[in-house]
């Protein structure tokens, strides 16, 4: 609980004093999947530079079945930056990077990915990461190994108007070495959509949905509901 409220505070504060030139934006996100009956929340602090470069900092935390927990269960530092950007800002190629540490250790990616704009209100995008553990697992084989994996996104982004906005996003996982995800394969995918609000100028919400695919411990589907709601300073 307390390293919650010191990141809290020192996303806000970092906000407040207005480090750099941008926009900054604190956002505080609900999650719940179906399958596993599991609850979390996460706080966010994002600095968007003039650039089009950002940093994202998240603490993650779990909330219990019931409710009836607040626990930390990993921090996250990432940043990206534009290699290049086009003279009418149509299509941008961005690099980036993130850290994340977890209780049983860490691990780090590196991606690049390209973004264009087909006209004012549509977007298309596709990254890929390469996440790399730092720490050794279990493997399906009972050997100790780096559970590293490929990771493909894809992106379409559309603007409807002033306040509303939606964007689909399709997120394909796959492990490099002996390991497999919840659905029994050695790669998954992730599908949401989301549709977001611009109440004002200071304040929007989001509501998302999302398809995991099924995990074959629980014999169910396992789908994504969230909520989130983001202040600009």
């Amino acid at each position: 609980m307390k390293k919650i409220l010191t990141l809290s505070s020192l996303l806000i504060s970092l906000s407040i004093h207005g480090c750099f030139a941008g926009e900054d934006y604190f956002t505080q996100r609900y999650k719940h999947f179906t399958a596993t009956n599991t609850n979390s929340l996460e706080l966010k602090y994002l600095h968007r530079f003039d650039n089009s470069a950002g940093v994202l900092l998240t603490a993650y935390n779990n909330l219990g079945h019931h409710f009836d927990e607040l626990k930390s269960v990993g921090n996250e530092a990432e940043f990206w930056y534009p290699l290049y950007l086009a003279d009418n800002k149509d299509f941008k190629i961005m690099g980036g990077g993130q850290l994340t540490m977890q209780p049983s250790g860490s691990f780090v990616c590196a991606n690049i990915g390209g973004f264009y704009n087909l006209f004012d209100a549509l977007t298309l995008g596709s990254r890929y990461r390469y996440v790399k553990f730092n720490h050794k697992t279990i493997d399906i084989n009972g050997e100790e190994n780096y559970a590293n994996f490929h990771q493909l996104d894809y992106y379409i982004t559309y603007k409807i108007n002033n306040k509303w906005a939606t964007e689909f996003n399709a997120t394909n996982n796959i492990f490099i070495n002996n390991f497999h995800r919840a659905n029994g394969r050695n790669d998954n995918w992730e599908i949401k959509q989301s549709v977001n609000y611009k109440i004002n100028d200071t304040w929007s919400v989001q509501s998302q949905i999302g398809w995991y695919e099924r995990v074959q411990v629980e014999h169910k589907e396992n789908y994504l509901l969230s909520m989130a709601a983001s202040y600009k300073f």
